[in-house]
C-alpha cells in the first residue's frame, strides 16, 4: 500500500520516526521530495491488517504536532 502525504502537515523526521516504531510489523519505506511524503506499507503482520497504516499515520501525526510544540 502506499500512501501520499502532504509535506506541510507532516514532518519527514517524524514520519521516519513512526516508520522505525512499526518496523517489526510490516516493511516501510519513505521517501521525501517535492513537498510530498511517500510511504510504502507491505509485507504487513496478518495479526495487524490493514489497521496498522492508520495507525502509522496517527503515530507519525503525533510526532509532528509534538516537534512543533
Amino acid at each position: 500500500m502506499k500512501v501520499e502525504l502532504d509535506g506541510k502537515l507532516y514532518r519527514l523526521s517524524a514520519v521516519r520516526q513512526a516508520a522505525r516504531e512499526f518496523a517489526g510489523l510490516a516493511r516501510i519505506r519513505v521517501l521525501g521530495g517535492k513537498g510530498r511524503i511517500s510511504v510504502v506499507v507491505e509485507d504487513i503482520d496478518p495479526d495487524m491488517g490493514p489497521a496498522l497504516v492508520d495507525e502509522l499515520l496517527n503515530f507519525a501525526l503525533a510526532g509532528t504536532i509534538a516537534a512543533r510544540g
